[in-house]
């Protein structure tokens, strides 16, 4: 699925509050380690009552072009293990009809990802607004 989003730092700062493996949970670890153009989050949380362990890579860069993988296992949950790669780069500057967290799903949607309940967002690109 693709989906275009115009971000900028303000916005990536909130974003990195309400989303992450570790935002509004409880966690018991939450080890970052940066080598290169990788950087890997490991965490261990309790959401909803239910113990998380989530593992996640990211290659690239968050100013140009990044691929995040992230590999969750979590107690009771069918199979108990869940995986997700994510592919972002940037297109150029925001359009003058969209504002920071502006979201364009597939199907030509707009939404703010500001205005989504806590934990739904993901991490973006510090810096000016620009596309993703």
């Amino acid at each position: 699925m693709k989906m275009q989003q115009c971000i900028d730092a303000s916005t990536d700062q909130a974003m990195q509050g309400h989303g992450g493996a570790a935002a509004g949970n409880d966690c018991s670890k939450r080890d970052v380690q940066k080598s290169g153009s990788t950087m890997t989050v490991d965490s261990v949380c309790t959401v909803a009552g239910k113990a998380v362990t989530s593992h996640i890579v990211v290659n690239g860069s968050f100013d140009s072009e990044y691929t995040m993988n992230i590999m969750s296992q979590g107690a009771g949950g069918p199979g108990g293990q869940s995986g997700v790669t994510l592919k972002a780069r940037w297109i150029g500057p925001c359009a003058a009809d969209q504002k920071p967290g502006d979201m364009i799903m597939p199907n030509g949607m707009k939404m703010n990802i500001l205005n989504m309940p806590k934990g739904r967002g993901q991490p973006r690109t510090a810096g000016a607004p620009a596309n993703r």
